[in-house]
């Protein structure tokens, strides 16, 4: 499935971009390259290839590509432009062990945001360098473990997010979901996908698969140092037509 189009640095849901650019993008033998997904255990260090085949599926306003041959892996990926060789870098995400500066790092965010005192569960840690220093930040996904389905009903001491702790001085930046903050109130289960400089800036971006009552979404974040900015939000239910084949992301 094409998510989003990346188009002078400015992102578009491919909806948005509409089907004339899709198709361009996926014209017969274009090159992908798939990222290392943080989630896959063991097989997230290397870039898996490969080119598509030229059709284009319209189905439920979203636009599904096929690949020339079935890929070994699953995730997201970029399609390189004409005449632009392989320009999209990925940048593998390193796990890291869990230490107790991060619950206590990720305990402090959620104090302050939602004034409320839990000790969280980390599921994963990595280092990756987003901000371009050449030093490697911590980034910390945790999650309530009653969110591994949806809940029968929201307590106040639920919470999803992805933190970042600076590889030097300063505050950790989060995004996600806090049941006891009015401002990050809606439900959302986030997981730590990639990192890949996909609008090719020379900035890493970080991208997360957000579960939803009503689907899955992709979002797409940039750290500066400070904060995590919000690149591209896709329409909630992504990929939830029904009898959508699968595609490439």
């Amino acid at each position: 499935m094409v998510v989003a189009v990346v188009n002078g640095g400015a992102w578009q849901a491919a909806a948005v971009a509409g089907k004339e650019v899709v198709a361009r993008l996926a014209r017969r033998g274009a090159a992908y390259q798939l990222f290392p997904a943080g989630a896959a255990e063991g097989t997230g260090t290397s870039t898996v290839k490969g080119t598509l085949d030229g059709k284009v599926r319209e189905e439920c306003a979203d636009f599904f590509v096929e690949l020339a041959a079935p890929a070994t892996a699953q995730g997201f990926a970029a399609v390189n432009t004409a005449d632009e060789g392989e320009v999209v870098v990925a940048g593998p995400l390193q796990g890291a062990k869990i230490e107790q500066r991060d619950v206590v790092a990720v305990a402090t965010v959620i104090e302050r945001a939602a004034k409320i005192k839990i000790k969280p569960r980390i599921e994963r840690a990595y280092h990756v360098d987003l901000d371009g220093n050449g030093k490697p930040e911590t980034v910390l996904q945790a999650t309530h473990p009653d969110l591994l389905g949806d809940p029968a009903k929201y307590k106040r001491q639920y919470y999803s997010l992805v933190v970042v702790i600076p590889d030097g001085d300063g505050q950790p930046a989060f995004t996600g979901y806090l049941q006891a903050s009015r401002d990050w109130a809606e439900f959302e289960v986030l997981s730590v996908d990639s990192v890949a400089d996909v609008d090719r800036d020379g900035k890493r971006e970080l991208l997360l698969r957000a579960r939803h009552v009503e689907g899955w979404q992709t979002q797409v974040f940039r750290y500066d140092g400070k904060a995590l900015k919000e690149l591209f939000r896709s329409v909630g239910g992504e990929g939830e037509c029904p009898e959508a084949g699968a595609g490439s992301e």
